[in-house]
């Protein structure tokens, strides 16, 4: 394993965005691609997992999959009584998403032995910050590819989410673990119901749960308990992203005409 270490002068949160000349440089020597913030705690297990729920998204969508990221789901660890803790997500803004029955149909029949009762299920929050990232080296080209002129983009989310101001927060570090994947370049982030745990990474500070009200933190106990309700009339990813997340970051408020050639984002059907 090679580790290398780089020093620059004060460029504050600009920070979060250097990895990028170092990806770009590198882009044929890796399968895979991996961005996080210092404080996130990321294991094999992780990975073991991802690998496995990437081969199935690949499997479900042969034709499509390269729109679609894994995601995750950050927590803290509160205390013995209460456990893992969840800050950033409420519960009206919490989605199940679940993919067309012919699509399971068809994988059914192909992959017997990997259905599984929560294949083709995925969590979709509001909320898109994780701090974290795994993109395959084959996405990572597509997106490299958009040209997706990052600060035009942002200025103008910006500016449109100041005209009907929704208390998100669209910093540097937002953006390069989440928002312009998803945002910009057009990327459907889901989190899989099916080893759901191992989608969840541990925010190490242990302080962002201190903004929210005992009674506001999710445990696992209520993960489990609004998926198992949510499920039961799931929604479909095209009304998620395309009404819900798309207003919710004020992507209609978008000056469009100062965009051409700079977002990928469009509404389409899975």
């Amino acid at each position: 394993m090679n580790i290398s270490f780089q020093a620059f002068g004060p460029i504050g949160f600009g920070l979060n965005s250097q990895h990028r000349q170092i990806v770009k440089e590198n882009i044929d020597a890796y399968d895979y691609f991996i961005y996080s913030e210092e404080d996130m705690l990321f294991t094999p297990h992780h990975l073991s997992a991802y690998l496995y729920q990437e081969q199935k998204l690949r499997d479900l969508f042969p034709n499509h999959w390269i729109n679609y990221t894994i995601g995750y789901l950050r927590y803290e660890e509160y205390n013995q009584s209460m456990g893992q803790v969840s800050w950033e997500y409420m519960p009206d803004k919490i989605h199940v998403v679940k993919v067309d029955n012919a699509v399971l149909s068809s994988y059914q029949q192909r992959h017997p032995d990997r259905f599984t009762p929560d294949t083709g299920y995925y969590v979709v929050t509001n909320n898109l910050n994780q701090a974290f990232y795994i993109i395959p080296r084959l996405q990572m080209k597509h997106l490299e590819q958009t040209k997706p002129g990052r600060n035009m983009f942002m200025q103008e989310l910006r500016r449109a989410l100041n005209r009907d101001w929704k208390y998100l927060s669209v910093g540097v570090s937002e953006w390069s673990s989440s928002f312009q994947q998803v945002l910009q370049c057009g990327l459907r982030r889901i989190v899989p119901i099916e080893h759901f745990q191992s989608f969840r990474l541990h925010h190490l500070t242990n302080i962002g749960h201190k903004r929210r009200l005992r009674k506001e933190l999710l445990t696992m106990q209520h993960w489990q308990a609004l998926i198992n309700d949510k499920r039961r009339q799931p929604s479909s990813m095209t009304h998620v992203y395309d009404t819900i997340v798309y207003e919710q970051y004020n992507l209609h408020l978008l000056n469009y005409s100062r965009l051409d050639g700079h977002i990928k984002y469009v509404k389409w059907k899975e």
